[in-house]
């Protein structure tokens, strides 16, 4: 719109949060086959600028089948948002590796072909703990070689061909994000480095301006973790946890006064998890459901028969469910199967009561604060 004489131009400002904004720049150059994941990139990004407060970074491990899945590019993605980023190697040293870790961001590519694969282990197995060091003999002044302790934890991204090009335990610290090759439909914009970069400056400076005003909130909320656990975390193994809390407490923060997004968020952030360590989360899938079921009720409560519940939220709330899932939810939360007189006839329905089914929601949705012992 061209502004009036006299007037001066107002700049539209994005009101969203500065997470979507992260998805947003994201998707448009990498293509993920699971939305979900874009959300866990985002939160992986905003992250880093945060390690240093946490116990543990998970790290991103960006696998395909085969060349040419977008690895590489969303590596580049990743170089122009992260907390300072060392620069993508494509072919790392344990020596090179060790002495670029604290305090930077690490995104390694082509880990199916690294010589020094087996020296890199024991750094890449350690360094998600905040804890983590080595000892190096470095020359001194005089010429001595005298040991030096080195900090290994850092945040890192390592890319490859094929999910057992990393050891075990590593996987085991580490986030699957999964690539595949673009059909057509699916391209993504070209990367322009004179038009991306300074878009990417303007973005990682949103992110580190938001990481300034939220870092205390964050310390915060991540310690109180250590005596009430995020409820829609807790059926996850213990090490994806570990490294989920982070991601976790961050979306908390960023959608706080976003109820609706953040209640989609959660569910989201469950299960991209769920997808990237190869885990179920039954909570999540719950949730799912009492939320879709909540959103088919037009504020009042609802005496329904689970076939009729399947149909409705297959056709209005575009989920696949079948009545037996449901069936299987409702019970779990206490509600009563119960006959009942439904269109003059008796019928073996849920009875499912709105302000019950919001107080679930809100109890296990719940944050803990700080007051809590």
């Amino acid at each position: 719109m061209t502004a009036s004489p006299g007037t001066a131009k107002v700049a539209i400002v994005d009101q969203r949060c500065v997470i979507a904004r992260v998805v947003d720049f994201v998707r448009r150059f990498v293509f993920l086959k699971s939305e979900p994941m874009y959300l866990l990139v985002a939160l992986w990004i905003i992250a880093t600028h945060l390690h240093q407060s946490f116990r543990y970074t998970g790290y991103l491990f960006i696998q395909s089948p085969e060349k040419q899945c977008g690895k590489t590019r969303l590596l580049e993605i990743l170089h122009l948002l992260v907390h300072n980023s060392t620069g993508i190697d494509s072919s790392p040293t344990a020596a090179v590796v060790s002495r670029t870790a604290w305090g930077n961001t690490q995104l390694l590519d082509e880990g199916d072909g690294w010589p020094e694969l087996a020296g890199l282990r024991n750094i890449l197995n350690a360094g998600f703990q905040r804890n983590a060091q080595t000892a190096r003999c470095q020359q001194d002044g005089l010429g001595v070689q005298v040991p030096k302790k080195l900090l290994l934890y850092c945040p890192r991204a390592i890319a490859g061909i094929g999910k057992d090009i990393l050891s075990g335990t590593t996987r085991d610290r580490t986030f699957f994000v999964d690539m595949a090759r673009q059909k057509p439909d699916e391209r993504r914009e070209r990367l322009r480095d004179k038009i991306v970069e300074p878009q990417a400056a303007e973005l990682k400076k949103e992110v580190e301006e938001w990481v300034r005003n939220q870092r205390e909130e964050v310390v915060t909320l991540y310690e109180s973790l250590m005596q009430s656990s995020l409820p829609y975390l807790e059926t996850f193994r213990d090490r994806t946890i570990d490294i989920s809390e982070p991601l976790a407490v961050i979306l908390e923060l960023a959608y706080r006064e976003r109820r609706d997004d953040l209640s989609r968020a959660r569910r989201d952030l469950c299960e991209a998890v769920a997808l990237a360590r190869e885990e179920t989360n039954q909570y999540s899938e719950d949730h799912r459901v009492l939320a879709a079921i909540h959103e088919l009720m037009a504020g009042s409560d609802m005496i329904e028969q689970p076939s009729a519940l399947a149909k409705a939220l297959n056709e209005r709330a575009g989920i696949t469910l079948n009545e037996f899932l449901i069936a299987d939810v409702l019970r779990r939360y206490g509600f009563e199967h119960k006959s009942v007189r439904k269109d003059s006839l008796p019928r073996k329905c849920y009875v499912i009561e709105r302000s019950r089914l919001e107080d679930i929601l809100a109890r296990y949705t719940s944050l803990p604060t700080t007051s809590q012992s």
